[in-house]
């Protein structure tokens, strides 16, 4: 797992200084990984670019707010880049943002973030 998974200041910050509702946002963006991690999945078996396009721009604006910054930047770079790439590159960009949902699902369900 990638050490900044999840920066904790970051999500802080991005919260207003007030940690409680920080907390907030990483439970709530919890519940939601298992749903994004099964449509994106769902999307790339298909190849549907469209849905994955769809579940990504989704996910990337629910880590803008969480400190999640590997895996934005990763969605972000997908969201910029998914009509230029390969078949190839597409199917390897995902398998790594799959990966990475998994990280983050990880560091807060073990709050190894702070």
């Amino acid at each position: 797992m990638s050490t900044n998974t999840i920066s904790w200041n970051d999500c802080v910050k991005q919260s207003n200084n007030k940690p409680d509702l920080a907390q907030q946002l990483l439970d709530m963006l919890a519940l939601e990984l298992p749903e994004f991690n099964k449509q994106i999945s769902t999307a790339l078996k298909q190849n549907n670019i469209k849905q994955l396009e769809f579940h990504t721009h989704k996910l990337h604006g629910a880590c803008c707010y969480c400190g999640a910054n590997n895996l934005k930047s990763m969605l972000h770079e997908m969201e910029n880049n998914l009509s230029t790439w390969t078949s190839a590159e597409v199917q390897k960009k995902t398998q790594l943002i799959l990966e990475e949902i998994q990280a983050v699902a990880t560091a807060i369900r073990t709050k190894s973030y702070k």
